[in-house]
Order: structure tokens, then sequence, then C-alpha cells
């Protein structure tokens, strides 16, 4: 198996490895939010400020 190709049945309970890091940019978490979590603090800027976080949260 090549680095990087692991599948669930390779995980195992404790198991703790790195990735490299990834900025979601903003509109890759307005679309998966608008098809999967619809919340209004996942799609709606406009909103936000009636929420505690101070912006829009990606689901998940």
């Amino acid at each position: 198996m090549r680095e990087g190709d692991m599948y669930f049945e390779d995980f195992v309970v404790g198991y703790c490895f790195t990735t490299d890091r990834y900025l979601v940019p903003k509109d890759e978490i307005i679309d998966f939010a608008r098809q999967w979590d619809p919340q209004p603090f996942h799609i709606d800027e406009t909103v936000v400020d009636d929420y505690p976080y101070g912006g829009l949260i990606a689901s998940g």
C-alpha cells in the first residue's frame, strides 16, 4: 500500500497520523453546507452576527 492510500478498514482505534494543512475556501464551505447542512450560520454571512461564532462556521 502506498502512503496515503488508506481505506476505512486500515484504521485502528488509537492510530494517529498527521496530514498537511488545508485552508478551506469560503465558497467550498458554503457549497458543502447548501447540499448537506443548510443552517444559516453555514451559508448566510448576513446572519452570522446573530450567532456567537464571529463568522461562517464550516459544517462537520
